[in-house]
C-alpha cells in the first residue's frame, strides 16, 4: 500500500562548447547530466502486540492495543525521535481486543535521488568510450526505516536506525 509514487527520471546535454571542434571542445564539450529521482509515501503499520490480552489462546495473530488520543508526533521527527506518539495507546481490558484498526499509521516517506555526469568519445566510426561520475543519492539525504511498533519494546514509538548513505562511483566503458 503506496497511495504516492513518483520516479523522474531526466537527461540533459549542457550546452557549453557543444560545437566547437577545437581541442577545449573536444575534451570540456559534449558532456550529459542524467539522473532518477524516487519519491514515495511510507509503508502502513499497525501497533500489536504477541501477547493473548484477549484470551482467544496462545498461537492467534497479534492483537491490537487501543487508541485513546491523537497519534501525531509533536516536534521534531528522526533518528532517535518519536515519530508517532506513543502515549496514545494503551493496554486493552483482559478478554478484550483493542480498538486500533491495522494499518492506522505510516511510516517515513522514501526520496532517493541519483545522478550521473558522463561524455562520450569516439577514435573510430566503431570503436569509442565512456567516461561517468555517478552519485547515488548524491544529496546524502538520509532515508529514515520504520519506528518500532511494539508497544512493549522501550523504543516503542521511535525511529532508531536510517540507511542510504551517499555512493561515489567512477567508470569508464569501451564502446566497440
Amino acid at each position: 500500500d503506496r497511495p504516492h509514487v513518483l520516479s523522474i527520471n531526466y537527461i540533459y546535454q549542457l550546452p557549453f562548447l557543444r560545437n566547437s571542434r577545437t581541442l577545449a571542445g573536444n575534451v570540456l564539450g559534449n558532456w550529459q547530466v542524467s539522473g532518477v529521482s524516487f519519491f514515495r509515501s511510507g509503508s502502513p503499520m499497525s501497533v500489536v502486540d504477541a501477547t493473548d490480552t484477549a484470551g482467544v489462546g496462545t498461537g492467534s495473530a497479534s492483537q491490537p492495543w487501543n487508541v485513546s488520543g491523537s497519534t501525531a508526533a509533536t516536534g521534531d521527527t528522526g533518528v532517535g525521535l518519536p515519530w508517532f506518539n506513543p502515549a496514545a495507546f494503551t493496554v486493552p481490558r483482559a478478554g478484550t481486543f483493542g480498538n486500533a484498526g491495522l494499518n492506522i499509521l505510516r511510516g517515513p516517506g522514501f526520496q532517493n535521488w541519483d545522478l550521473a555526469l558522463f561524455k562520450n568519445f569516439r577514435f573510430s566510426e566503431r570503436i569509442g568510450a565512456q567516461i561517468r561520475a555517478e552519485a547515488f543519492n548524491f544529496l546524502n539525504h538520509p532515508l529514515l526505516n520504520n519506528p518500532t511498533t511494539n508497544p512493549r519494546s522501550g523504543d516503542f514509538g521511535r525511529v532508531t536506525s536510517k540507511y542510504n548513505e551517499r555512493n561515489l562511483q567512477l567508470g569508464i566503458k569501451l564502446l566497440f
